[in-house]
């Protein structure tokens, strides 16, 4: 089974990057960025920092699993990420080079509703994910502190249901340099699910 990884990627602006696809004969679609796991990755965390260096040259912060599609022959499990600084123009991905492949353009989109709905983004099951999910749990925001620290915090609340995993949260993302450690990875806290770290799975 091919197992591919994802990053829904929330920036300072309210917005998640994604990379609009041209092909000849195909009506325009977007994606999220990431890729599949290779066999020198250690683990799928890694292997979506590693894609999203090579798709944007970003650097981004996972928060959580956010939610997981499984058919008989692929897996795609999506995180959330948050992400500060990225450069399209600098990307490595072997993807980009290929001939016959068409056109990619990295495209910022709001995080509302309406934005998600109006584009044609793929698959569809993690665009209605994403469109219920701000629609119970509003915007996910991202706050950069204001004191120049060079590791600043992020505050991200999403309400979201897993159709495939059968999990709904609700809660708000924080890392724990709000709480004096700025050493510690971010968790998710919420009422259906008390403390969720980076590499927990929903059962």
């Amino acid at each position: 089974m091919q197992h591919r990884v994802r990053a829904v990627l929330v920036t300072p602006n309210n917005t998640t990057l994604l990379i609009k696809r041209l092909r000849p004969g195909v009506d325009p679609y977007w994606v999220i960025v990431g890729g599949k796991i290779e066999p020198t990755d250690t683990s799928p965390e890694e292997a979506l920092l590693r894609e999203v260096r090579e798709e944007i040259a970003g650097e981004a912060e996972i928060v959580s699993l956010l939610h997981t599609i499984e058919t008989d022959d692929e897996r795609q499990d999506f995180y959330l990420a948050a992400i500060e600084k990225w450069s399209f123009e600098d990307r490595t991905g072997p993807e980009f080079s290929e001939e016959g492949r068409g056109e990619y353009l990295l495209e910022e989109i709001p995080l509302t509703a309406e934005a998600i709905g109006a584009i044609n983004l793929l698959p569809q099951e993690i665009a209605a994910v994403l469109r219920a999910a701000v629609e119970r749990g509003g915007t996910p925001r991202r706050r950069v502190a204001a004191d120049r620290s060079p590791r600043p915090y992020a505050r991200l609340s999403l309400g979201v249901k897993s159709a495939s995993r059968c999990v709904k949260y609700r809660g708000t993302f924080r890392t724990q340099r709000e709480k004096g450690d700025p050493g510690s990875a971010p968790t998710l806290r919420g009422p259906a699910t008390g403390a969720i770290t980076p590499d927990a799975r929903p059962s």
